[in-house]
């Protein structure tokens, strides 16, 4: 469980994902991202927030504890953000992680996130793309670094308000076509319902 806390406060910190170009003001034709029943688990539901989504196939759900745990470790360097832990996965085998965080609606993360990711100095490597998917306007962060990417992906909904906050942070040298494709269709799978 402790190397989970450590593995996870390390990659906390998004292009490969190939979504069907739309016809409103958030869509990137270069962007088309597909949903494989086949490589998502069973559906959930995060209840305050009204959204359905499947985490990728095989991916463990970790502790209550284990999530609290994390998110106080990382209080000091997310000090500026209201984020709260809704639910980790992770593919043990290769230790890569979906991290999903409740957001506040009215924090401005876009300017928070394009400071910190986009514009120093050592972001050259990261990038940014907006689209739109199931009627959410979806933020994709991708993070690099020398060991690992982090595709972070902040949901909105038509009025611009933060949703949730989705990490999939993976391991280079252990990602492989269908670990990628597992996640693209998980993305794909994100989408806001009514109770």
């Amino acid at each position: 469980m402790k190397k989970r806390i450590i593995i996870f406060c390390a990659l906390f910190s998004t292009t490969f994902f190939s979504c069907n170009s739309r016809n409103d003001k958030y869509s990137n034709s270069k962007i088309s991202i597909s949903l494989d029943n086949l490589l998502i688990d069973n559906y959930r539901l995060i209840k305050d927030r009204n959204i359905q989504f499947a985490p990728p196939s095989k991916w463990e759900k970790l502790e209550d504890s284990v999530i609290n745990n994390a998110f106080s470790l990382l209080e000091n360097k997310l000090q500026n953000l209201e984020l709260k832990p809704h639910e980790i996965y992770a593919d043990t085998f290769k230790q890569n992680l979906m991290i999903i965080s409740i957001t506040n609606e009215e924090n401005n993360l876009d300017s928070i996130y394009k400071s910190v990711y986009l514009n120093q100095a050592s972001s050259n490597k990261n990038s940014f793309v907006q689209f739109s998917n199931n009627g959410l306007i979806v933020d994709q962060y991708v993070i690099d670094d020398k060991l690992k990417r982090n595709f972070k992906i902040l949901f909105k909904n038509k009025f611009n308000q933060n949703l949730i906050q989705v990490d999939f942070v993976v391991f280079k040298e252990k990602i492989d076509s269908l670990e990628m494709r597992k996640i693209e269709s998980s993305l794909a799978s994100f989408k806001q319902v009514t109770l």
